[in-house]
């Protein structure tokens, strides 16, 4: 490789890292709300299994009052709204978008945009977003969306919130037998078009074996390069009954020290006190579950758990949840947590990952 190559590669790998971190550092000022859990499409990898029978939808004043409460945060900036299927239910997605606006916070929202089905009612539904205040837009465009709702709808969401000033986004879920990341993503471009994608994220996550996905076919060899399964998925959620959990992925027991609180019993403001405070949470964070696992391994506490050494990333949260149920291992981090140098150490690693500098703050 040219001097010149290698100049235009480091530079080229130097923005991608720069727009991750922005990326990750965003989501630390964000705040999920899950506005309805029913769902039209069914896909087969939804795991949190999502139908058209799920509860009904909390009041609005509910829902704004929540939104009031998160806005009172001034960490907060945003709020990103998700299901189910938001769209399912229009004229409360646009009073939710709109009382964000109103308190001052941005507000994007997760589709699987099964409603794209012409321009006209596209555009005019995103439109109407639009003007209530909605900032971005994330589609998901994955295999299992695609066995029901066509691509043509996505590309209309793109466009129509491109010429909106709406930041569209898309979210693809890696199935198990699914190739790379870089493969997915030049795959979606040559479907797609390559004007279609100019200018849009596109985020590939990997795949969670819970609800309907515990069907799907995993390998169970372990892979050539493990990650650590470090999890950036621990912001904290408002569910649609009020609790709130320091996770947007897998469903969890009421037990699991991974729910914060619930704001039917208290406000926001001390429940996100609680997930800055958590002792638990910045070890999944940077350390990663298997580097958490390897240290109880040592420690003599999880002889039980010797089998998620070979765990592969959809496996993350049953690793999660297995570390978080007994109450041994959680005292084992709680008690490592209150050690200086590794809540310092711990702190570097998340402001150098999500740019946040909190644990490097005395304590208060």
């Amino acid at each position: 490789m040219s001097t010149s190559q290698t100049v235009r590669t480091e530079r080229s790998l130097a923005r991608a890292l720069a727009r991750q971190y922005r990326r990750y550092a965003a989501g630390r000022t964000e705040v999920g709300l899950v506005m309805t859990e029913r769902c039209p499409v069914g896909c087969r990898h939804c795991f949190s299994s999502s139908t058209m029978q799920g509860p009904d939808m909390p009041a609005l004043e509910t829902h704004l009052a929540w939104i009031d409460q998160v806005s009172r945060v001034e960490r907060c900036k945003s709020i990103s709204i998700t299901g189910g299927e938001p769209f399912l239910y229009f004229q409360r997605l646009l009073q939710v978008v709109g009382g964000c606006r109103t308190h001052g916070l941005r507000a994007n929202v997760f589709t699987s945009a099964y409603w794209a089905t012409n321009d006209q009612s596209t555009a005019r539904k995103l439109q109407q977003l639009a003007h209530a205040g909605l900032t971005g837009i994330t589609v998901s465009a994955d295999e299992y969306h695609q066995e029901s709702i066509p691509l043509a709808n996505v590309a209309r969401v793109l466009h129509a919130s491109k010429e909106l000033g709406i930041i569209p986004e898309i979210s693809i879920t890696r199935a198990p037998h699914s190739p790379s990341a870089d493969q997915l993503k030049r795959a979606l471009r040559r479907q797609l078009g390559r004007k279609t994608l100019d200018g849009v994220h596109v985020e590939v996550g990997g795949i969670v074996e819970a609800g309907r996905a515990c069907d799907l076919a995993f390998s169970r060899t372990r892979p050539a390069e493990q990650a650590k399964l470090v999890c950036n998925a621990l912001g904290p959620t408002i569910e649609q009954d009020g609790t709130v959990a320091s996770c947007c992925r897998a469903p969890l027991p009421d037990s699991s020290p991974l729910v914060i609180g619930n704001l039917n019993a208290e406000n926001f403001a001390s429940v996100y006190q609680r997930f800055l405070d958590h002792p638990v949470i910045p070890f999944i964070q940077t350390w990663g579950l298997l580097d958490m696992l390897e240290r109880l391994i040592d420690e003599g506490l999880a002889a039980e758990l010797v089998g998620y050494r070979k765990a592969r990333e959809e496996q993350m949260c049953h690793l999660c949840q297995a570390i978080l149920s007994q109450q041994a291992h959680i005292s084992f981090f709680v008690e490592l947590f209150d050690d200086p140098e590794v809540r310092r150490q711990l702190g570097v690693l998340a402001f150098v990952l999500y740019g946040d500098p909190t644990l490097l703050k005395p304590p208060s």
